[in-house]
């Protein structure tokens, strides 16, 4: 039988990956990352399980390598995403959304707003808590230039397939 199943691509590997790697350094606690894990790197069974890490990473791997440690210098750079609380505002088999937040310097709401969609580019409308205070704040993201303003306890959030955003209020 021959296989018609179609080549993957390298962003069949690089987003899903990415984005799982999003999850875990935007959840509570001490993140658990494997050997490796920070470039992608290939494994199979024992003795397989542990190959060398490249001294200089492959073009995917440095993609992977690259995004991971922008997350990484998220995480430290906002301690909320460590140990604030947390809320999950919006899950469905595509489409992740989670709030974290903790009281801030001068009594104001430390707040970041994590969301992940492995789905088709979709918008949609997040309701908010009340205890983030976020009614006309500025949501400005961690890692690119986009800008969003709460409405209410309302933010409209538009994602492009396999995309995510750590969006911290200002």
């Amino acid at each position: 039988a021959e296989n018609t199943s179609p080549t993957p691509s390298r962003w069949d590997v690089i987003n899903p990956l990415t984005m799982a790697m999003a999850f875990v350094l935007t959840l509570p606690g001490v993140p658990l990352v494997y050997m490796g894990d920070e470039l992608g790197l290939g494994g199979s069974n024992d003795p397989d399980n542990r190959r060398l890490l490249p001294v200089t990473p492959a073009t995917d791997q440095a993609e992977i390598l690259r995004r991971v440690r922008e997350l990484g210098r998220a995480r430290r750079d906002h301690p909320v995403l460590a140990i604030g609380d947390r809320r999950e505002l919006w899950q469905d088999d595509d489409l992740y959304v989670q709030a974290r937040w903790m009281a801030g310097a001068n009594s104001k709401v430390d707040t970041v707003i994590v969301a992940m969609n492995k789905g088709d580019t979709r918008t949609v409308t997040i309701t908010l808590p009340p205890e983030l205070a976020a009614d006309g704040r500025t949501f400005r993201s961690i890692l690119s230039d986009r800008v969003l303003t709460a409405n209410g306890n309302q933010l409209e959030l538009s994602l492009a397939s396999w995309e995510y955003v750590l969006l911290r209020a200002e």
